[in-house]
């Protein structure tokens, strides 16, 4: 479930995969123009926009939340993960998928990767580092051949790990 920025609409992916919206007290309904078991997000700055992603497309919707469509690719990943969402600024949107980590701060029209991370299962966006910065980005990927939990200071560029938060299994 995820909420608009000013509280008056509500997006929620039952746990059938269902992708339904209400609005100021209304009654569920199912929302247009995104596939079923989509990964949502609200945008934390325009309350009319409302963020998806399944497969390798992602959706925005401009109405809240009632209808998508599709705006941009991301990549040739198979399963997003998670889409954060950058506190104050609307529009700039990351998503963790199987095949990376995408950023995107058009509403998703375009996306860069982080040429490092090969896998990305979660993402949060925290505090950041000096008054008035970019918000600190946590995620749990894999970074050049390493799986474990990091934090980045300056947008992604450099990803160093948490202490302590290396995974010592080898995946595949």
């Amino acid at each position: 479930m995820t909420i608009s920025a000013d509280g008056t609409s509500i997006l929620w992916r039952t746990g059938t995969g269902r992708i339904l919206v209400s609005g100021t007290t209304a009654a569920f309904t199912d929302v247009s123009g995104l596939p079923g078991g989509s990964v949502i997000a609200a945008d934390k700055k325009d309350a009319r926009i409302f963020y998806g992603a399944s497969g390798s497309s992602f959706y925005i919707s401009r109405d809240s939340g009632r209808t998508f469509s599709s705006s941009g690719t991301l990549g040739s990943n198979s399963l997003p993960y998670k889409i954060a969402v950058h506190p104050t600024v609307a529009g700039d949107v990351w998503v963790s998928t199987d095949t990376g980590l995408f950023h995107s701060t058009n509403f998703g029209t375009k996306f860069e990767t982080r040429q490092s991370v090969s896998r990305a299962w979660d993402i949060a966006l925290g505090a950041p580092y000096s008054s008035g910065g970019y918000p600190a980005i946590f995620v749990v990927a894999k970074v050049s051949g390493t799986e474990g939990v990091y934090r980045s200071d300056d947008t992604g560029v450099s990803l160093p790990p948490l202490m302590g938060m290396i995974f010592s299994r080898t995946s595949s």
